[in-house]
């Protein structure tokens, strides 16, 4: 199996990033179109990007402001039965470490290394939404 990490700093409290990784409002800012889901155990999230990408993930794993994690049940080939983590670290008060990890891809093919550009750019959208809204 494969996996994609990636880490930065953002100058937000934890909660408000927490926020921004578990909250369907705020997925609708940096990353999906459509999202509905609650972070709780075992609950399905609906990510929609476009009618070709309607997505589902399950949270498997969740600890109050600090990680979520999420299993793709309905994806693309490639998605299906990756998972999904976000881990917040505080830093300081006012400022969160956060991890990502999409682990489990099958194949380091193209679609692999396009998937973790597109993290890297979707993670610097976040802080600059998150950041945005202190």
């Amino acid at each position: 199996m494969y996996n994609i990490y990636h880490n930065l700093i953002i100058d937000t409290p934890i909660s408000k990033v927490f926020d921004f990784v578990t909250r369907p409002e705020y997925l609708n800012k940096w990353w999906t179109k459509k999202c509905s889901g609650q972070p709780q155990i075992d609950f399905e999230y609906m990510f929609w990007f476009a009618p070709e990408f309607d997505w589902r993930a399950r949270v498997i794993n969740l600890e109050s402001d600090h990680l979520i994690t999420y299993q793709f049940i309905r994806a693309d080939d490639d998605w299906t039965d990756t998972m999904l983590t976000f881990k917040l670290d505080e830093i300081e008060s006012d400022q969160t470490r956060l991890n990502l990890f999409h682990k489990n891809w099958v194949q380091e093919n193209l679609h692999f290394g396009r998937t973790s550009y597109c993290w890297a750019q979707y993670l610097t959208v976040l802080k600059e939404h998150v950041e945005q809204m202190k």
